[in-house]
């Protein structure tokens, strides 16, 4: 049985959860293992180099053999051949236009880039720049971008949640997850399963063991705009959204009915972690501005002009992520 704080039961694994400084050089390696696992977003994938996908590769040398007394067969694929390889050039300009426009308005390239911008700023000035976008009475004086590292009693990794933006400051955690509108076809919005996910987050925060772990969890969704049209199936589960604060009403009771496994199994736990967790809900350009203001409580005149270039940066990129709203 769950004790008093809620915790999960003890036939349930209880995960260790241990956080580590995010490196500005990391970016790059971040963004590779991306394209790695979704060569298709990327216009990489074999059927957008050839025409076909891997299977019809791997079954071409078989097609071809039991082809070779049958002069129809043979010539019905190789007259597909052909008109793979008068498309070639068309297939090549598409992944040019990619690489040349289309990678750098990548919903996790403009994450990635937001991330080494937000590591290049004072822990400090941090701080103050994300304390502005959310009303927490007890504020951390500095925040540091972190990422998670998740593993049960027998050390395995786990997975149920990658998120997008870690930012540590003494006991609280700021879990932020970042949308964009990477293109005019582009429709990926944040579902209420995503915020149980985070959740999750937060429950195994509270069963770990070991020290530094934080007790204090908000949640921040970074949009394009600040429309509720970004999240998914929004009038279902959100109940009210809050403009002078950013402040999401979540309904607990709807939310939790997209549940499932451990979630589904712990339904009082997650609706008291609803009720509990602070989900704010702000623009690219909210964040840009809240850093302008920041830099004006930030004193560092000696290197003002630097930061006042990052906040540059920060604008930049709130105007790739909405470009397609």
């Amino acid at each position: 049985m769950a004790g008093d704080n809620g915790k999960s039961r003890s036939d349930e694994k209880i995960l260790k959860v241990s956080f580590k400084d995010r490196q500005i050089s990391e970016a790059p390696l971040n963004v590779l293992k991306s394209l790695y696992y979704y060569t298709a977003h990327y216009g990489l994938s074999v059927r957008q180099f050839t025409g076909r996908n891997l299977k019809y590769w791997e079954k071409l040398p078989i097609l071809l053999r039991e082809s070779q007394d049958n002069p129809r067969k043979l010539k019905k694929i190789i007259k597909d051949l052909e008109h793979l390889a008068a498309k070639s050039e068309e297939r090549l300009l598409k992944r040019r236009a990619q690489v040349q426009g289309k990678w750098g308005e990548k919903e996790v390239i403009l994450n990635s880039q937001l991330i080494s911008v937000l590591c290049a700023i004072p822990e400090v000035l941090l701080a103050i720049a994300f304390r502005k976008l959310t009303d927490g009475k007890e504020y951390p004086r500095v925040y540091r971008v972190v990422q998670a590292n998740i593993r049960d009693d027998t050390d395995k990794k786990q997975d149920f949640v990658e998120p997008d933006l870690l930012l540590l400051g003494e006991k609280q955690l700021l879990m932020v997850e970042v949308k964009t509108k990477g293109g005019t076809s582009s429709s990926r919005k944040y579902p209420p399963t995503q915020l149980l996910n985070y959740l999750r987050l937060v429950a195994a925060c509270q069963d770990s063991p070991g020290d530094g772990i934080p007790t204090q969890f908000l949640h921040l969704i970074l949009v394009p705009t600040t429309e509720l049209i970004w999240l998914e199936k929004n009038k279902v589960w959100i109940n009210n959204y809050s403009h002078d604060n950013g402040l999401l009403s979540v309904d607990p009771k709807a939310c939790l009915g997209f549940a499932r496994g451990f979630i589904k199994k712990n339904p009082e736990r997650f609706h008291q972690l609803i009720i509990d967790t602070p989900v704010y809900y702000h623009s690219w350009t909210q964040l840009a501005d809240s850093y302008e203001s920041a830099l004006r409580d930030f004193n560092d005149d000696h290197n003002r002009t630097h930061w006042i270039n990052i906040g540059k940066e920060l604008a930049e990129l709130a105007l790739k992520s909405a470009k397609y709203a």
